[in-house]
């Protein structure tokens, strides 16, 4: 499932600056997936409409594994599900 960074920095245990370092560097060498720790990790950014740094979203693609570390952290997972990349996806129709 895709999440936010905030979320994906949490589950992996790493900094979310880390994260977004990392995912900036994947970008401008044109990869898709980021390596963090030997995790292999599947990012996106979702751009919208607006101008500036206010309309790009991180997404992280973490797997079923993942989300069972985030439910025994104690995220609800109507939290995660409702998440503002999953409101973006909502809103996009994906």
């Amino acid at each position: 499932m895709w999440v936010d960074s905030k979320t994906a920095a949490a589950v992996l245990g790493v900094n979310l600056r880390t994260l977004q370092r990392k995912a900036i560097n994947a970008q401008n060498k044109c990869q898709k997936i980021l390596t963090i720790d030997t995790q292999k990790i599947m990012y996106q950014f979702i751009f919208s409409s607006r101008g500036g740094s206010s309309g790009k979203v991180l997404q992280i693609w973490l797997d079923e594994q993942s989300e069972n570390k985030l439910i025994s952290k104690g995220y609800n997972i109507e939290d995660i599900s409702d998440t503002r990349t999953s409101r973006a996806f909502a809103k996009q129709g994906l």
